[in-house]
């Protein structure tokens, strides 16, 4: 008697990190952007403009051909009452999609360096090289502690600067999702459903009540590799300022499934392959709290 199989829950990363245009080929991708111009200085009387500079940076990531095949044989095939290798290629299908959430949410556990020598979460402040002050600490356990959390990730991400960190404005982002793993859902939800940030004061407004969208990933919790009970992530909207990016093959942006039945032997393979690349591509719209 065959049991039902496990309905895998959807992959999460794609609700709040970016997709970008399909790649034609395996070359490495250069995502770059441009700088801002510094503010305009004052002209004097029959004075000469100052000349401005435009400076840019890039990101960089290529794809990989993520792949596996099943075989099984005709015997088994053939006394298969119940149907159940004709799953086979759903099963397939949500290892695909297993796999490339995994891949995302490692962006954020690796905190790779970045491309200007920082890694993506650092505590360094902003008017140095590499500095993106977007990590903040301290031990967490009630609603009004989160609140204060969230007031000093807010801070931090509005402040933020472009790639003219001496003469550049603030880019005044929000957070718009929040992203945590199983052990700090109670917590959390709690905080974003709270009408009152201190349980002692009832009458004090808990400004993040459905502030954020909140997003949970098993990947990010201490049971998976890298991971922590502890540490969550706050991530602006991708349509306001790149966060990570994830992109597929040109044609391919669904798995291929293809099936093979053999000569040689009595026997079927059904193997699945796709071409799926994920990076971190600005850390402005992204904050981590670690929790302790």
């Amino acid at each position: 008697m065959l049991r039902r199989s496990y309905d895998e829950a959807p992959a999460s990363y794609t609700q709040w990190m970016r997709q970008g245009p399909s790649v034609a080929d395996f070359k490495t991708v250069n995502k770059v952007i441009a700088g801002e111009l510094g503010d305009p200085k004052a002209v004097p009387e029959d004075g000469e403009f100052e000349e401005e500079t435009l400076t840019d940076s890039k990101e960089t990531y290529k794809l990989t051909v993520w792949g596996s095949i099943f075989s099984h044989s005709w015997q088994l095939v053939v006394n298969d009452a119940l149907n159940s290798f004709t799953e086979i290629p759903l099963k397939l299908g949500r290892s695909m999609r297993r796999k490339q959430n995994r891949l995302a949410y490692a962006v954020l556990k690796d905190n790779a360096t970045m491309g200007d020598t920082g890694a993506l979460f650092n505590t360094t402040a902003i008017t140095t090289a590499g500095g993106h002050d977007n990590i903040t600490t301290g031990t967490l356990t009630t609603v009004a502690n989160y609140v204060t959390g969230l007031n000093t990730m807010a801070q931090q991400m509005a402040e933020q600067k472009g790639l003219d960190i001496t003469n550049g404005a603030a880019l005044n982002l929000t957070p718009n999702w929040i992203i945590f793993p199983p052990a700090l859902r109670g917590i959390i939800m709690q905080t974003l459903n709270s009408t009152s940030s201190d349980a002692t004061n009832p009458g004090l407004t808990n400004i993040w009540q459905n502030g954020l969208v909140p997003i949970q990933d098993a990947e990010l919790g201490g049971a998976s590799t890298g991971g922590s009970d502890l540490q969550w992530y706050t991530a602006a909207n991708s349509a306001d300022v790149d966060t990570v990016e994830y992109a597929f093959l040109q044609g391919l942006e669904a798995p291929m499934i293809e099936q093979e039945t053999s000569f040689t032997s009595l026997a079927m393979k059904q193997r699945i392959y796709q071409a799926f690349a994920v990076s971190a591509i600005d850390h402005r719209g992204m904050q981590r709290h670690n929790g302790a």
